[in-house]
């Protein structure tokens, strides 16, 4: 099976998904967003990686681009046929986050820089703090629509 740098496993069968995905990654960790070219790559190696999509859409959220988000985990939802529990959650969580529609977490100027690096984060929580992180997730989300 193959699997991604964490030994955790990957719903593609193709090592050219797999590399681009890495890279992808390891751009999008430093933040660059140029993460985009690398996860088109890997769409285009395997069209059904939804991980990969998830990945164009947190290039999007840290551009603040709210429409390309939206696209983006509506390619992922497509391609997602057959998910590790793991990958699901991560859809899950990005699908939860992509629900704040308006507001000053969507702002370029305002919060979006930090939803988007933020995103990247939550790849290196365990699952034990998955249900602590999209709690706070949906609790932030309720302050700022307060304020």
């Amino acid at each position: 099976m193959i699997a991604d740098d964490y030994g955790n496993p990957l719903t593609t069968t193709s090592s050219a998904a797999r590399d681009a995905y890495i890279a992808g990654y390891r751009l999008l960790f430093m933040t660059c967003p140029e993460a985009d070219t690398e996860f088109a790559r890997a769409t285009e190696a395997d069209p059904g990686f939804a991980l990969a999509y998830l990945g164009t859409a947190q290039v999007a959220a840290m551009r603040g681009d709210f429409s390309a988000v939206q696209a983006s985990l509506a390619a992922a939802k497509a391609a997602a046929v057959q998910l590790s529990d793991r990958e699901e959650s991560h859809l899950d969580f990005l699908k939860r986050c992509s629900q704040v529609k308006s507001g000053p977490l969507w702002r370029p100027h305002a919060h979006t820089s930090t939803l988007g690096h933020a995103m990247p984060l939550y790849l290196m929580f365990t699952d034990q703090s998955w249900a602590l992180l999209a709690r706070r997730a949906r609790q932030a989300a309720s302050a700022v629509r307060l304020r």
